[in-house]
């Protein structure tokens, strides 16, 4: 079973991997190092799970560390980041592009911690740059980086680097609807970027038919939690759009071994009465 903290360096990798793809983005040496050691612990940490082997009893002792100065603070590395990208964004520097290429790795790691994980957007880069100009703080732009800590372990090889969801940040980021209570951040989402997918979306990634997809919908009751779905209205047309907590709670059903045709031949029964 994958913990917490171990989805959340799965998520930090993969938004990695799609803004590499994507767009251009200037990611440091100890960025670099950060994720391909987490990396290598996570995979270390689920190998040992399953069959209870580690990884350095796998591989020859000739092999060489990933990093001959390994990291040991997160917030010391972010600060010097976000040091180095205010310096790019200083009023009369034309450095903008560049500025936001070494944003995104950042910015990446935000918006994979998040519950309901979502692609690095654009829209929310500009956004950041913008807010940073105009005088905000790191911390209230990117408040879920704040809460990010690492624990490492060894002095040598092996060496392991976990990344780790913390509390003990003096915000919190409200969720859609949360009441206010002591010091919140209220987070400002895009709904549409949310709330992205349709049924035929999620039938596509779910490799089954509309129909069925519609069917398992209605007996997970999907629609019932506000997290998962929404409708939202563009001019006179209304969209039944759901999210990729839907998507996941879906696949974790078909997973766990839910019959899909029973499923659907009891929605149409259902609909026939």
């Amino acid at each position: 079973m994958v913990s917490a903290d171990e989805r959340i360096t799965l998520s930090i990798l993969k938004a990695q991997r799609d803004i590499a793809i994507h767009y251009y983005q200037e990611v440091s040496e100890d960025i670099l190092y950060l994720q391909a050691q987490a990396s290598i612990t996570l995979f270390d940490d689920l190998l040992n799970k399953v069959v209870k082997a580690r990884l350095a009893d796998c591989i020859p002792e000739r092999v060489l560390p990933v990093s001959s100065r390994p990291l040991k603070d997160l917030n010391v590395l972010i600060d010097s980041e976000l040091s180095q990208i205010d310096g790019l964004l200083q009023e009369r520097s034309r450095k903008g592009t560049q500025a936001a290429s070494r944003l995104r790795p950042i910015l990446a790691m935000a918006t994979a911690i998040r519950n309901d994980s979502e692609r690095v957007s654009e829209v929310e880069l500009r956004k950041a740059i913008n807010r940073r100009r105009h005088g905000d703080d790191w911390s209230i732009i990117f408040p879920e980086v704040a809460q990010l800590k690492l624990d490492t372990q060894g002095d040598g090889i092996p060496f392991f680097i976990r990344i780790k969801k913390t509390a003990d940040f003096a915000v919190c980021v409200a969720k859609d609807g949360e009441p206010i209570i002591g010091t919140v951040i209220k987070q400002e989402v895009n709904i549409w970027d949310k709330y992205n997918l349709s049924r035929n979306d999620l039938a596509k990634k779910l490799e089954i038919t509309a129909p069925k997809t519609g069917a398992l919908i209605d007996e997970l009751k999907i629609q019932d939690d506000k997290d998962c779905f929404k409708l939202l209205q563009r001019k006179s047309t209304i969209f039944k759009s759901y999210s990729k907590k839907a998507l996941d709670l879906l696949k974790a059903a078909i997973d766990d071994g839910i019959d899909v045709d029973t499923v659907w031949r009891n929605y149409k029964y259902r609909k026939r009465k």
